[in-house]
């Protein structure tokens, strides 16, 4: 979790300074964290990738 706090406040930085090219890639490393983190499909797929 203190993973996820840090991708949010980097995406909050990156959105006020104005570069949303990094922001949206931020956005898709916490959108993924998240996926990974609650949806068990999945996080079992994940597993058995790696």
């Amino acid at each position: 979790m203190p993973f996820l706090l840090l991708l949010i406040a980097l995406f909050i930085f990156a959105l006020v300074r104005g570069e949303h090219n990094a922001a949206l890639s931020i956005l898709i490393l916490i959108v993924t964290s998240l996926l990974a983190t609650y949806y068990k499909p999945l996080r079992d797929s994940l597993r058995e990738y790696f």
